[in-house]
């Protein structure tokens, strides 16, 4: 009696055993679906942060371009406003030097009584 109780025992530890087994078994099998899972998704996750940064230095590029035309708006602005400011200093200096001119030549009239412009 005592092998078939050993025997009992021993059959009772492998089935055990094998539960336990087969328990791990199936338990590493859904560990593997679920890693498999994890890496699609970071996967996924790693496209989509290369498709961002990429967008991200499109965005970088043409915000420089527009930068860029702004500062060369600015500079040709700038040279104009300079260009029209020379043209209006010298009409104004024309101007200027015209009416002396013509101050001057109203004095000398004034200064010689008898002399009468025709």
């Amino acid at each position: 009696m005592s092998e078939t109780n050993e025997l009992q025992r021993l059959e009772t530890f492998v089935t055990k055993l094998l539960e336990q087994y087969n328990g791990l078994k199936k338990e590493s099998e859904q560990l593997q679906q679920e890693l498999e899972s994890k890496k699609a998704v970071i996967e996924e996750l790693n496209e989509q942060l290369t498709t961002q940064q990429l967008e991200r230095e499109e965005i970088g590029s043409r915000v420089g371009r527009i930068i860029s035309q702004f500062e060369n708006w600015e500079k040709e602005m700038v040279v104009e406003t300079e260009s029209q400011i020379v043209k209006e200093d010298e009409q104004l200096e024309q101007e200027i030097a015209e009416a002396e001119k013509q101050v001057h030549e109203h004095e000398l009239f004034t200064a010689v009584p008898e002399y009468t412009k025709e």
